[in-house]
């Protein structure tokens, strides 16, 4: 079976590319990519793990990217043909504008930020050095139980100053990637911001915060190129070799970049460390798929782990006053360790069963869609498109989806709904009207 999906997914991404009109950047051709990556090292250490791939999962994993695919397809059209009734016209009355002052003073909050992050962090997982705290900190949060969650919890303020800081990370690496597309040159203050943000978002033991950042910012530059011949240039191969060559350069980092946040990594080989965060989900997912305890409501919680931020933020305005956790236990085999993530899929059986694959799914795919076609149809040069700021996080979200739940966790989210607030808070004061100004 594991055969059979492999080349199935393989088939369903040169499809998604060719409907697509060999667009690398749309959704289905995303989700179907990050699922044929996983299933492939999945079937690399199938022996290794004893992955006998069911029947259930087979269709879970096949049916919920086809059924991806298919919405995707269909707000795409809906999209084609009303754009060849309104048609799009170019608007150059916007321009960026980023003071000396204003990035100063965002500079400083950054850096305010990230001390008060590191005193914290020190608070609550002492060590003798602060890379032994913040690895302590991660160890923590991994293994959060609901006797140790409020523990953990980060002030309020630093809260918001930390997601001003991310927010403020996407924002500059926009502008980073304009004026290097743009003018050929690097805007020392963005480039400063963007840094700022990407150690801010390491403080707390996580990888995947700097890695979507730096995913982003590669987005932009890739949009700013298709976007300037109307979509109609693509990448030529050699473009796309390169871009290749860096992906294979961060992965091969990853294990050592872990060390450098304290991790114990030492014990695991290159391919085995990597088989781990790349498809060992396959796995996972297939033993809970066989295990047959789903959907599970804990404490009657509506979507404990799907909609996890939420319930966290409004369960007790619903009557619920439980303490919400992710639960994720650690994997063994052989006495092999396969971590404790299942792909997205994970999250939508739990809380819903079969019947939460379809319709998250195809929330997901048509959400997804839309916000991609508001990207390709933005027409203002100069401006600060919030759509392409928004999908940048998206896109990043659907091709880590074999990884876990990373759609709705990142964008059904209360940290994301006040991350776009921040975003058109900040284009309000760094993207002016040129006509206002002639005027």
């Amino acid at each position: 079976m594991l055969e059979l999906l492999l080349i199935l997914l393989f088939v369903l991404l040169i499809i998604n590319y060719a409907l697509g009109k060999r667009e690398i950047l749309s959704p289905a051709f995303l989700f179907t990519l990050g699922f044929l990556v996983s299933v492939a090292w999945a079937y690399a250490f199938r022996d290794k793990w004893g992955l006998n791939l069911k029947i259930e999962t087979f269709w879970v994993i096949l049916g919920g990217v086809g059924l991806f695919s298919i919405v995707a397809a269909i707000v795409s059209i809906f999209f084609m043909k009303r754009t060849l009734i309104e048609g799009l016209e170019c608007d150059n009355r916007y321009e960026i504008s980023v003071s000396r002052t204003g990035g100063i003073i965002i500079i400083g909050i950054m850096l305010v930020t990230i001390v008060y992050t590191v005193f914290e962090v020190q608070k609550i997982a002492p060590s003798g050095s602060i890379m032994g705290s913040i690895y302590a900190y991660r160890m923590q949060t991994t293994n959060i139980t609901t006797d140790n969650a409020s523990s953990l919890v980060l002030p309020k303020l630093l809260a918001l100053l930390r997601n001003f800081t991310d927010a403020a990370g996407y924002f500059f690496a926009y502008i980073l990637a304009n004026e290097l597309f743009k003018r050929k040159r690097v805007n020392v203050v963005a480039l400063v911001i963007t840094f700022l943000s990407l150690i801010n978002g390491m403080l707390l033991g996580s990888r995947t915060g700097a890695f979507m950042l730096l995913l982003s910012f590669m987005i932009f530059l890739y949009i700013m190129y298709r976007a300037s011949s109307n979509w109609k240039k693509h990448l030529s191969l050699k473009m796309l070799g390169m871009i290749a060559l860096l992906f294979i350069i961060i992965i091969f980092t990853f294990q050592s970049f872990a060390g450098l946040l304290g991790r114990e990594v030492g014990s695991f080989s290159k391919a085995n460390y990597l088989a781990i965060y790349f498809g060992a989900e396959i796995k996972n997912l297939d033993t809970f798929i066989q295990a047959g305890q789903f959907p599970i409501r804990p404490h009657g919680t509506f979507g404990a782990q799907t909609f996890l931020e939420f319930n966290r933020t409004f369960g007790k305005f619903f009557g619920s006053n439980a303490t919400v956790i992710l639960d994720l236990p650690f994997q063994n085999i052989n006495g092999l360790s396969l971590g404790n993530v299942c792909t997205t899929f994970y999250a939508f059986l739990y809380d819903f069963g079969y019947r939460g694959v379809v319709l998250l799914v195809i929330l997901m795919s048509f959400v997804s869609q839309f916000v991609y076609e508001k990207v390709r149809h933005f027409t203002r040069q100069g401006d600060i498109s919030i759509y392409t700021l928004i999908y940048s996080r998206i896109a990043v979200c659907l091709i880590l989806s074999f990884f876990s739940d990373k759609f709705y966790e990142g964008i059904f989210a209360i940290t994301f709904i006040k991350t776009v607030a921040w975003w058109v808070v900040l284009r309000w004061i760094f993207v002016r009207n040129r006509v206002g100004i002639l005027k």
